[in-house]
């Protein structure tokens, strides 16, 4: 008799949503590089210390709030660079791992987290370098004026 194997990997949560051959809403509806980041997170090949420590072992695996081993469930429930993001997925039941990898409404809260935080981004500061890219554009116009 043919019995499941106990969940092991890291795509368990993610294997919820039976597969179709048209292109889903949030496919449709995330830019890309949110997209790109919630397909990492989801198969669990996200920008973190876990995936580093399997796949990459020359990068660090630690967390820029001092973690030592960044996992996913570190970043979506517990690092504390994403702490003002976090009610989006909700609480209790409602932002377990399992529902946010592995359900519709989930994934789209997953989604918002992603693109607000800039969580799973390889620099893990997205939204630092956003701002500061922006200064230093701010400072070039700045400089331009005062030269002519």
């Amino acid at each position: 008799m043919n019995t499941l194997n106990p969940p092991q990997s890291g795509f368990h949560p993610a294997n919820r949503i039976p597969l179709t051959l048209k292109t889903t809403e949030r496919f449709n509806q995330t830019d890309r590089r949110t997209f790109s980041r919630l397909v990492q997170c989801r198969t669990g090949h996200a920008h973190t210390g876990e995936y580093y420590k399997k796949f990459v072992p020359t990068e660090s695996m630690g967390c820029t709030c001092g973690t030592t081993v960044q996992t996913r469930e570190h970043v979506i429930k517990q690092c504390k660079n994403h702490t003002r993001h976090r009610p989006v997925l909700g609480y209790g039941r409602h932002a377990q791992i399992g529902r946010l990898m592995g359900t519709v409404k989930g994934i789209r809260k997953l989604s918002t987290f992603i693109k607000r935080s800039g969580a799973f981004d390889k620099d893990n500061n997205y939204m630092t370098h956003k701002r500061e890219r922006n200064e230093r554009e701010r400072g070039r116009g700045r400089g331009e004026a005062n030269n002519t």
